[in-house]
């Protein structure tokens, strides 16, 4: 049984959520964990063991997230040094359990179409040729990855 003392994810929900239950779902992966706050709402924890995939992820959910309007989860909090994400959790059905050919199938394809729109829309320059918040972002995944990889340290960070 996972417990708070031993996993560095459910001390990273406990610290930001509170009180947290762990939701048991046979699909996750091992490093993955479902847990529910006192108030019943559903979020995603995860460990990387690689630093690299760590940092791709979380400047995924940094950059893009906000652009695909409630089709990817929601990034509550972290804790880089055990390379930990809390998420929000999506509700939905996954997309392997619908019938092949059936209009279910259909509505899951549209769907993945919008959102990948969507996340070509977010990649491409914008039309006023501003890119000073885009640098900005770029720059902050950057530091960040130093940061995980060790190149610099806090103090440097903060200069």
């Amino acid at each position: 049984m996972t417990t708070v003392a031993d996993d560095p994810r459910i001390r990273l929900a406990h610290d930001l959520l509170g009180a947290v239950e762990i939701v048991p779902d046979p699909l996750l992966p091992s490093r993955v964990v479902r847990v529910m706050d006192a108030d019943g709402r559903h979020f995603i924890v995860k460990q990387h063991d690689e630093r690299d995939r760590y940092a791709r992820e979380l400047h995924a959910y940094r950059t893009w997230g906000a652009h695909l309007n409630g089709h990817a989860p929601r990034l509550v909090g972290r804790h880089d040094a055990t390379r930990a994400l809390l998420l929000t959790a999506l509700a939905g059905d996954r997309a392997d359990t619908v019938a092949p050919g059936s209009s279910e199938e259909e509505l899951a394809h549209h769907e993945a179409g919008r959102v990948l729109d969507r996340l070509h829309r977010a990649t491409s320059m914008p039309q006023s040729g501003a890119v000073g918040a885009g640098l900005a972002e770029r720059l902050q995944s950057w530091i960040d990855r130093a940061v995980h990889a060790s190149l610099i340290d806090t103090a440097e960070r903060t200069c």
